[in-house]
């Protein structure tokens, strides 16, 4: 079967998951703590490793977002994280809820060569959508 094919070593899907602070404060009045923000980060990471199946690492933070990867090993897992995406879109660059109150997961981007090469997405840069690089990968 085509799909278990083993993807390129450096394969990686880096995403940020984001806190919408604005929605928070519309709806306590308050800025929230840094602790419930952390707290809602690790719910997110949980909900979205079960629904990629795979491992999500969380790797840095730039301003209010926390930068996450996966490491998708074939290409079914490939599929199936872009199925999930799919399934679960919520709008903008690939968006979708990240499963925890005021977070929501976006701009996937699959470097199916490692972060130093093009990738693929839906941003502004990318030189295709994912489903390009799945089609083109799944023929015989």
């Amino acid at each position: 079967m085509l799909v278990t094919l083993p993807l390129p070593r450096d394969s990686v899907v880096y995403f940020v998951l984001t806190f919408e602070d604005y929605n928070y404060e519309e709806d306590h009045r308050e800025s929230p703590d840094a602790d419930y923000i952390m707290a809602r980060e690790r719910e997110s990471i949980q909900y979205l490793r079960d629904a990629f199946g795979l491992p999500v690492y969380g790797e840095s933070h730039d301003g209010d977002s926390l930068i996450c990867k996966v490491f998708p090993n074939t290409l079914e897992d490939l599929i199936r994280m872009d199925k999930t995406l799919t399934r679960r879109h919520i709008g903008g660059n690939d968006e979708i809820d990240a499963g925890a109150d005021y977070m929501v997961a976006r701009d996937f981007r699959f470097y199916p060569e490692g972060v130093n090469r093009p990738f693929y997405g839906e941003e502004p840069g990318a030189i295709g959508p994912w489903s390009e690089w799945i089609n083109q990968h799944s023929q015989p």
